[in-house]
């Protein structure tokens, strides 16, 4: 079965505990929406036929079996006993995970909504032939008798570190991926196909162009927000058999007329792309005054080299757009061990939050560091408590040291969390340490008020060690 989409997020928390629940398993507590939609995908990737009788993974293959599925309710619950589980909210309140019930008739898995006006909305749903992503409209629905609802057990995922929508092409409601424009030339000759291989997983795009002019492309595009003044990174996974300068992946700003104020674009030839394996296309840029949005191109040049009326053909996969600088460091409590956990990575922070809250709460971003600054070049390394399931963090290259010489037995060293400064330069924020008395693990703040707090009300449990590292700015 092809389980890679729904769960290739799972990898980068081995480092973190053994005790992970896959999809497969029921929700004994509270899921998030990313949980929710993840196990939808797994029925949308194996095309689950529609059954009244038939099961998969436990639940029947009717709507309501789907639901109850994604949902993670431990059982199969029917369109008319739904809402024993759920209560019903507004429209304007749907977010991704919620349901769309007409009772004792079907249900729909809300997705996302499809356009700024909340008229139309993508929804999962198990409906004949197979489990399917498809595109409703949101009021003729209500006519019909649909009311949204809200499971009792969900809870919010943190805001995605990714800006872009559907980056890892999932989503293909009326056959074209959501939230992607897709261009041709007027020729006709251009166009855009859906290509099950790519990256890291089973869906991905794949962009076609049989013309031999540079200047005939084809080509996907994404609006996204964004804010002025702040550096961001964009990559793609490529491979393609066209000649690698026809790749090509570009980042606009733009001003809030929509014009635009600066772009920043890369080809295929500059990382080596090619037809053999997937490779990483990336860059980075900063938006400029004005910026209020920007628009993320994935595109395929005519091909000069090519053969005239034979298609050239690029896949892209696993789209990104983030922050870079400065770059947010996430914060968890592991509620039950009493310690935190740090991470810079935002795919890291999505597979702690979206599949490990039955341990951790997300405590948002604890800081940002401004990686321009040649100031913070200096390690931070990781090390893994291997008798206490956390976490420690260190800047001092001698600590780094005696730690491994003298506490291999306990401590796996990970590698370089990030960098931050090791000296307090003009305008520097301070991290300060904490020692738990109690269990020996760390705690980390660069806020005054929550270190002072923890000296004032928290001594008893609370050591403070002082200045862990800085922060340049």
């Amino acid at each position: 079965m092809r389980l890679g989409r729904a769960i290739k997020a799972l990898g980068v928390l081995l480092v973190l505990t053994s005790a992970l629940t896959l999809l497969g398993a029921a929700s004994a507590f509270a899921i998030t929406r990313n949980q929710v939609l993840a196990r939808g995908q797994v029925w949308i990737d194996n095309a689950v036929p529609y059954s009244q009788s038939a099961y998969f993974l436990g639940y029947r293959t009717d709507c309501s079996g789907f639901c109850s599925w994604a949902w993670g309710t431990g059982r199969s619950w029917t369109t008319s006993t739904l809402h024993n589980i759920a209560y019903p909210i507004p429209g304007d309140q749907l977010q991704p995970g919620d349901a769309m019930l007409n009772a004792g008739s079907h249900v729909r898995v809300f997705y996302r909504w499809a356009d700024a006006s909340h008229s139309q909305y993508i929804a999962y749903e198990q409906t004949g032939p197979c489990t399917t992503c498809s595109l409703h409209s949101y009021y003729t629905d209500i006519g019909r008798g649909y009311v949204p609802y809200r499971y009792n057990q969900i809870q919010d995922s943190p805001a995605p570190w990714n800006l872009v929508l559907n980056p890892t092409f999932d989503v293909w409601p009326e056959g074209v991926p959501a939230w992607w424009s897709i261009s041709r030339d007027a020729s006709g000759t251009l166009g855009a196909l859906r290509h099950d291989s790519g990256h890291s997983s089973y869906s991905a795009l794949g962009l076609a162009n049989r013309s031999t002019k540079p200047t005939q492309i084809s080509k996907a595009t994404q609006i996204v927000a964004v804010t002025a003044g702040k550096t961001y990174s964009l990559s793609a996974w490529a491979r393609a058999d066209a000649a690698p300068a026809a790749v090509q992946v570009s980042l606009e700003f733009l001003g809030a007329s929509g014009a635009t104020l600066a772009t920043t674009s890369t080809v295929g030839a500059t990382f080596g792309v090619d037809n053999a394996v997937s490779r990483q296309m990336s860059m980075f840029c900063q938006a400029p005054s004005g910026t209020v949005q920007a628009r993320v191109t994935l595109a395929l040049a005519g091909n000069t080299g090519g053969q005239s009326g034979v298609a050239s053909a690029v896949v892209f996969d696993d789209v990104y757009l983030y922050v870079l600088s400065p770059m947010p460091v996430y914060r968890f409590y592991d509620f039950l061990k009493g310690s935190h956990f740090y991470t810079a990575s935002g795919p890291e922070r999505d597979a702690v939050a979206d599949n490990l809250s039955g341990e951790y709460s997300y405590d948002g971003v604890a800081y940002a560091i401004d990686i321009g600054n040649p100031a913070n070049s200096t390690p931070l390394w990781r090390f893994y408590d291997i008798g206490t399931g956390t976490h420690f963090y260190t800047a001092d290259a001698g600590e780094k040291a005696r730690v491994l010489a003298t506490m291999a037995t306990r401590y796996r060293l990970d590698g370089p969390a990030y960098n931050v400064s090791s000296t307090d330069v003009t305008g520097s924020v301070t991290v300060y340490r904490f020692f738990n008395l109690r269990n020996g693990t760390h705690f980390y703040t660069a806020d005054p008020a929550e270190k002072a707090s923890v000296q004032n009300n928290m001594g008893s449990t609370y050591s403070l060690d002082g200045a862990a590292f800085y922060l340049a700015p």
